[in-house]
């Protein structure tokens, strides 16, 4: 039987994936005018998505197998605090929206803007819910998450 946590689990990952989605078409698609974006401003947009980027792969080869979308802790996990994960909780979901801002400030629309934020706040209140989740699993993550950081920002 599966429990409200569970099924809550679920619904993020299927919003997460079609958000993703919204934005790749949005920054793929629209043809709507552009917003005006200075060469240094896309250029600091290629340097977040590239910064996001190594941060994902980073936290995908400290992460191993306990590796997964669901905010649901896996069952033979692990809390994992080495690596990118020592000082930061959150480092996919940080990586996401760093590539998201870079391809924004690359490629700024409404519309891109719109898919990203919607993209951001979903991975931020995502990011609440595995922290209950984590808080409950494992009896040190209270004390973990008094000295790193969370999404991009130390109480995020």
């Amino acid at each position: 039987m599966i429990d409200d946590a569970e099924r809550r689990a679920t619904v993020y990952v299927i919003l997460q994936g079609v958000l993703i989605a919204l934005f790749a078409l949005a920054v793929f698609f629209d043809r709507g005018p552009a917003l005006a974006s200075p060469v240094v401003v896309r250029w600091a947009g290629a340097a977040l998505a590239a910064a996001g980027l190594i941060m994902m792969a980073a936290a995908l080869a400290t992460m191993g197998r306990v590796m997964q979308v669901s905010p649901m802790p896996k069952d033979e996990g692990r809390l994992i605090t080495r690596g990118v994960y020592r000082r930061l909780r959150h480092p996919m979901y940080t990586a996401i929206i760093l590539i998201v801002l870079g391809i924004a400030l690359r490629q700024p629309s409404l519309l891109v803007a719109a898919a990203g934020a919607a993209l951001a706040a979903l991975l931020l209140t995502k990011a609440r819910f595995e922290e209950s989740l984590l808080l409950e699993r494992y009896p040190d993550y209270a004390e973990y998450r008094r000295h790193t950081w969370g999404v991009i920002m130390p109480r995020l």
